[in-house]
């Protein structure tokens, strides 16, 4: 998933301590189906609580 990018990069991003840019390149990396699954999720968490 993470392939084109380096760890350096991954981690920054894990860490929330990554540019815009870089979270820019790196959700632009994932593959584009996760974002409504995640999505989804996202909101039913919301209503639950």
């Amino acid at each position: 998933m993470f392939k084109k990018l380096s760890p350096e990069k991954v981690l920054a991003f894990l860490n929330n301590e990554s540019s815009l840019k870089d979270d820019i390149k790196i959700m632009n990396s994932l593959p584009k189906q996760s974002y409504p699954i995640a999505g989804v999720e996202q909101l039913k968490s919301v209503k639950t609580k």
